[in-house]
Order: structure tokens, then C-alpha cells, then sequence
């Protein structure tokens, strides 16, 4: 069934703000965050801002929702912070490297990409490194899980690609020609930011 996914972008809304980075799903909507406006945004299907939370970003950031509360990945700090769902910083800790671009979550451990050392690391809800793969891909933009699958994408013509729950490369899945600079799976498609167009997309 991953097999099927070609890296085909099937549809494409407008993001806020002018450097949309970091993608979450919560089931019906889409979560982005844009270090211009140093703002979370919280969309509709179509594109439409229901809610808006100020946090200072510098770049490129991931995001995960649990529940009612955020995750969020900075650079400058490399920090992971908890916030709250008015965005309150509850904890946060130390990135396991130093360019943490990229944030999922799948059971009760985090899993952060590193722009610079190329490397996904699952990490526990303190930050202690539980795992770590080898050299993945050059510039690892975001990432995303669904459990069995992480889905990664990196470069400027995001790259497209997978690993097992254990780290095995299982392939690309393709290039689809935009910056991607968040990514997140939605059950069926994987959605990803676009920084350049300040486009959010589904990606088949």
C-alpha cells in the first residue's frame, strides 16, 4: 500500500504568512508555523486561519499536536519545547544535534531530523536519544510517521523517501519539485509546507 505513493502533489492550498515551515494534522485541520510572523497557525481544508498562537521562530521548525498540547522543533536554540494549546511553554529541552528541522511522533517517543547531521533520532519525551539512524539524505527537511513508516523529504526539489520503524531505507518515493519545508501524514497522503510557493500540499 506505501508502495502506491509517487510523490504526486493532488492538491494545494495558500499558507499564511510569507515562510511557512512544520506541518501537523488534526483530523480535520492543518497545523503550520511561519518564522516571518513568528506565529502557529491553525487551518481549514481550505486554507482558512481558525486560530492563531504567537511563538518566536527563527527557521525551519517541526511540529507534532498530541491532544492539547504542541511540540514544536527551533533552531537558534536547538530546543524541543512543549507549549501549551495557547502556546505557554511547559518544558523543553535540548535537540539530540544541532539543526533540528524536522518533528513526528508515533506511541510514546519523539522523532527529530537533523538538517546538518542528516540523521533521524528517536528520542523519549525528555530528550534522552533512544535511537538514531545512519546518514540518510542530505539536508533532511521534515519528516513524518505513521508507525511503521517514517516518510522523510529533503533538498530543494524535496526528495521523498522512507524508513522502516528501524531505520531500514526502503526507498524514494520520488521528487516532487517544491521546498519542502514541513511534513505530516494524514491517514492516507502525506501534507507538506512549501516555503518558496507559501503553499500547503497533499501529496499522493
Amino acid at each position: 500500500r506505501r508502495q502506491s505513493m509517487q510523490g504526486i502533489i493532488v492538491k494545494s492550498v495558500s499558507a499564511p504568512g510569507g515562510t511557512c515551515v512544520g506541518t501537523a494534522i488534526d483530523g480535520r485541520t492543518v497545523w503550520t508555523a511561519d518564522y516571518t510572523t513568528d506565529t502557529i497557525y491553525q487551518l481549514d481544508r481550505k486554507g482558512n486561519v481558525l486560530k492563531t498562537i504567537p511563538f518566536l521562530l527563527v527557521e525551519e521548525a517541526g511540529i507534532v499536536l498530541e491532544r492539547s498540547v504542541i511540540w514544536i522543533s527551533a533552531i537558534n536554540p536547538d530546543t524541543i519545547y512543549l507549549l501549551s494549546a495557547g502556546g505557554d511553554t511547559i518544558k523543553s529541552f535540548a535537540a539530540p544535534a544541532g539543526y533540528p528541522s524536522a518533528l513526528s511522533s508515533y506511541g510514546k517517543y519523539l522523532f527529530v531530523g537533523d538538517f546538518t547531521a542528516n540523521r533521524i533520532y528517536m528520542i523519549d519525551r525528555n530528550g534522552i536519544v533512544v535511537r538514531q539512524s545512519g546518514a540518510v539524505f542530505t539536508g533532511i527537511a521534515n519528516i513524518a510517521t505513521d508507525g511503521r513508516n517514517i516518510f522523510w523529504c529533503a533538498g530543494r526539489g524535496a526528495t521523498l523517501g522512507r524508513l522502516d520503524r528501524n531505520f531500514v531505507a526502503l526507498g524514494p518515493l520520488g521528487v516532487v519539485g517544491l521546498r519542502c519545508t514541513g511534513l505530516a501524514y494524514n491517514g492516507k497522503n502525506l501534507v507538506a509546507a512549501d516555503m518558496d510557493n507559501d503553499k500547503i500540499h497533499t501529496i499522493a
